[in-house]
């Protein structure tokens, strides 16, 4: 199982601000800053270069012409354990007050929501200067950060996949919860940012883009 996150990172002292937690998504189109307190299970990071071929007579290799890279795309295993929500401090998520207490729901309930919520677009924006049948689509981008070993901007791609598994708690809910989802970049990279910044390339632009405005009170 994957371990929570150090609890250390948070500023107890000011309930204004923060210091940056390691692993947060940020959901730019309902604009909410979530933490995740614990590790993936897995991630998996993978970009790719296409070529196109062309064999020429009495050549043993065919002709390679680059054709482009990417996108890049990292998938997510997020383990879940209400247990660990027991020692969890829920002060500094823009959420905190949307948990249902009439379903008796807790914050791995509204944490799975707004991961659910990912994977959608957002029409509020655009109601107010626009007809129901001239709408325009707020696309589902977020931000993702785990640790010093993750970041990426981009939109969610395919499935939200959510599985529960038992025991059952005394309020009817399923003890662990295990989190699927794909992330694809949009900013368009080189090989010299990729060999700099690696896996974390993107973090600094997206925070001083405003990002971490979000985290205010």
């Amino acid at each position: 199982m994957a371990s929570p996150t150090n609890e250390s990172h948070f500023n107890y002292s000011n309930k204004s601000s923060f210091t940056l937690i390691e692993n947060y998504i940020y959901i730019y189109q309902l604009n909410k800053y979530v933490i995740i307190p614990v590790y993936p299970e897995s991630i998996t990071d993978s970009l790719g270069s296409t070529f196109s071929e062309e064999n020429i007579l009495s050549r043993t290799a065919p002709i390679q012409s680059y054709s482009n890279s990417g996108p890049r795309r990292v998938q997510f295993t997020l383990p879940l354990h209400r247990d660990m929500m027991n020692s969890f401090n829920w002060q500094n998520n823009s959420f905190i007050d949307e948990i249902g207490k009439e379903l008796k729901d807790d914050y791995i309930d509204t944490l799975i929501r707004y991961l659910q919520a990912m994977a959608l677009p957002s029409f509020k924006a655009v109601e107010a200067a626009s007809s129901k049948y001239n709408r325009m689509v707020n696309p589902p981008v977020i931000s993702c950060r785990f640790g010093n070993t993750i970041f990426i901007k981009g939109i969610v791609s395919g499935d939200v996949s959510v599985t529960y598994e038992g025991p059952i708690d005394a309020n009817g809910k399923y003890m662990q919860v295990n989190i699927i989802f794909n992330v694809v970049e949009l900013e368009p990279q080189d090989a010299e940012s990729i060999a700099k910044n690696g896996s974390f390339r993107s973090g600094e632009v997206a925070l001083t883009a405003g990002l971490h405005k979000s985290m205010e009170r």
